[in-house]
Parts: structure tokens; C-alpha cells; sequence
């Protein structure tokens, strides 16, 4: 095991009821249960994980004040990014609040449903990120493979707001081709204010029957335009064990980056997260 602090950047906690996970079919019946941080903190404990940075799974306020508790509880968990209601007029003041909390370092939305799209048009959405800069919070961006040119437009206009892209902006694996997603992906990495997660990967892939292969040309192609400086490991548990286990991600990721410097590793690792969440280090 590397001597370096490791960070899984980007997980989840749900507390199960249908009408929650529309999602969840009798084919994906593995997730359809609860899944809280007594669980977690066995599975990390396993892998070598030091700490934890928790996204929130629901559009509510109720949610992350559930997840602050958590915090408060588990001393694993340095962070929470949470959800806040961007297009409220009174978004600047509830932010202020929730910004005291030395739990909460970020911002997201469920961004990656085609009927979203006319959110990144609306301007008090965009109201809404310039708080979010302005209370010193990042941004973390879910969006589906075809908003990544539209995400790029969102990032330019917020130019000191810091961006965090989830899942590479999953790319269409499974389709067999990624040529679009692979120009977009390239282009944002040109932009100073974003950074990327390592994540959530096999369930773009051909699941539960993707191979390594699949997804390793993805994690290339991040490595290069990124750099390790650019880039945060991030399991997506629980939706990750639709396609995979925890440790097999996990270690896919450190064959991944085995080539890398110890140094270079221990910035995907941790170095990233712990700069752009201000974690402690």
C-alpha cells in the first residue's frame, strides 16, 4: 500500500423507498435497499480509504442536513457536497447559512436528463452558481454526454467558480462510440476552472459484462489532458455495484495509475480533493 492519504471523492447514503428510485428495476434489485455510513465505513475500511467527500442523491435541503449529520457523527467524512436550491430567489441566503458549516464545500444538481437541459439557459440558475462562487463552494457537474458542449458554455461564464466534472461526463461507452464525447471532453479540459472525477465509469460501459479495456482508453485520455493535478478518485458507491464492486473499481483504478510517479498518484489519490474541496490535509 502506497504511503500517501487516499480519498473516495464522490459516494452516496440512501435510506430506500420506491417511489424515491423510479430507476431501479427488478434487473437492478441490488441497490434497492438501504445504504447508510455503518456500511460504508467497513467497505473503506478494506480499501485503504482515509476519508470520504459525500454527494447528495435527492433534490432536497432535508437531505443535506442528513448528510451534515453524518459528518458530525463519522469522522471519515471531511465533506459534504450538498444540494441547494439554485433558482430561489433567497439562494444567496440560504447558501450564506449552509456556507458557515465547515462540512459543506459544494454545490450540485442533477444536471444529465435531457429535460434539464433548459436549466443551463435559465438566468437564475446562473444567479444561483455566482453564489455559490461568491460563498468560496465549488460546483460539482452531473451531466450527460450530450450537455458537454453546453457545460463548457456554463463553465466559461462562471470563470471563478470551480467546476468538478463527475464521471468523466460519462462517456457513451457501451455505444462503441465516444468520438463526440471525446472532442467535448478535450475541449473542457482546456478550461483552468475544472477539474475531474475518476468515477462512476462502469456503468457507462456494457453492464454487468464490461471489461477493463472498455473503460481504459476513457481513464488514458484523462491522464493526458488532465494531468493527476486535474483529476480525483471517486467510487460512485452505491450505484457503482449495479456494474462492479467496490474494491474492483478501486483497484482497477491503482493498476490504472500505476505507472504514474508516487507523487502524481498521491494527487489523484488525495492532493486533488483535498485542493479544490479545502479539505484538511
Amino acid at each position: 500500500m502506497a504511503a500517501f492519504k487516499r480519498i473516495d471523492a464522490h459516494h452516496h447514503f440512501w435510506k430506500y423507498k420506491p417511489e424515491l428510485f423510479p430507476w431501479i428495476t427488478e434487473e437492478l434489485s441490488m441497490v434497492a435497499r438501504d445504504f447508510l455510513p455503518e456500511e460504508f465505513e467497513e467497505v473503506i475500511k478494506t480499501s485503504g480509504i482515509d476519508s470520504t467527500v459525500a454527494i447528495h442523491n435527492f433534490r432536497s435541503l432535508e437531505e443535506t442536513d442528513t448528510f451534515l449529520a453524518y459528518a458530525e457523527k463519522f469522522s471519515w467524512i471531511s465533506a459534504v457536497v450538498g444540494r441547494f436550491p439554485l433558482v430561489s430567489h433567497d439562494v444567496s441566503n440560504i447558501i450564506s447559512e449552509y456556507a458557515k458549516n465547515p462540512w459543506i464545500v459544494g454545490a450540485r444538481d442533477i444536471l444529465q436528463f435531457p429535460e434539464v437541459s433548459p436549466y443551463f439557459e435559465e438566468p437564475a440558475f446562473h444567479r444561483g452558481l455566482s453564489a455559490v462562487a461568491n460563498h468560496g463552494l465549488t460546483y460539482d457537474l452531473l451531466i450527460g454526454p450530450w450537455q458537454m458542449e453546453q457545460c463548457i458554455q456554463l463553465v466559461d461564464a462562471h470563470p471563478d467558480l470551480q467546476f468538478i466534472l463527475s464521471h468523466l461526463g460519462k462517456p457513451p461507452i457501451a455505444s462503441g462510440d465516444i468520438r463526440a464525447w471525446e472532442s467535448a471532453f478535450i475541449k473542457i479540459s482546456k478550461r483552468p476552472n475544472v477539474v475531474c472525477k475518476l468515477s462512476g465509469l462502469p456503468l457507462e460501459a456494457n453492464f454487468p459484462d464490461w471489461k477493463e479495456h472498455d473503460i481504459a482508453p476513457c481513464i488514458q485520455l484523462a491522464l493526458d489532458n488532465f494531468g493527476p493535478d486535474r483529476l480525483l478518485f471517486g467510487s460512485d458507491w452505491p450505484p457503482c455495484l449495479m456494474a462492479t464492486s467496490y474494491y474492483a473499481w478501486f483497484n482497477l483504478v491503482e493498476r490504472s495509475l500505476s505507472s504514474l510517479s508516487i507523487d502524481e498518484q498521491a494527487q489523484i489519490w488525495s492532493g486533488t480533493a483535498t485542493r479544490v474541496y479545502g479539505l484538511s490535509s
